[in-house]
C-alpha cells in the first residue's frame, strides 16, 4: 500500500482559483520552499502545500489549457461562453478540453504516466 497523497479530480478543481489569487499564490509559495526544504513533503501537507502543487500542475500545462481552464476557474464563464470565445463548434468541445486539462493536471500531481 502507497502512503503516496494522490490528488483527484474535485480537490484540482477546488484549488484551481487559488492559482488566479496573487497573494495566496505568494503564501502556497513560501509554504512550498519551506516543505521542500525539509526533505519530507509528506510531513509538510495542508492547504498550502496541496496550492503549490495545483500550481506546479498549472505550469506544466500548455497555453491552451490555461486559456481553458481561465475562462472557466478565473472568470467563471460557462461551456457556452468558452467555446464562443475559443471559436470551437459546441460547448461540448469546451466541456472536454476543460476536463482534458483538468485530467492532465491530476495525471502530473499523482506521478501518473500518461
Amino acid at each position: 500500500m502507497s502512503d503516496l497523497y494522490r490528488y483527484d479530480q474535485g480537490q484540482v478543481e477546488a484549488l484551481l482559483p487559488a492559482v488566479f489569487d496573487d497573494e495566496f499564490g505568494i503564501l502556497a509559495a513560501k509554504a512550498e520552499q519551506e516543505i521542500r526544504s525539509k526533505g519530507d513533503p509528506a510531513h509538510g501537507g495542508g492547504l498550502m502545500a496541496m496550492v503549490a502543487d495545483i500550481r506546479r500542475a498549472w505550469d506544466s500545462l500548455e497555453k491552451w489549457d490555461h486559456q481553458i481552464l481561465e475562462g472557466r476557474y478565473y472568470y467563471g464563464l460557462g461551456f457556452a461562453a468558452i467555446a464562443e470565445l475559443a471559436g470551437m463548434e459546441s460547448e461540448q468541445e469546451a466541456a472536454d478540453d476543460t476536463d482534458s486539462a483538468i485530467r492532465a493536471m491530476i495525471h502530473f500531481l499523482n506521478g501518473d504516466v500518461l
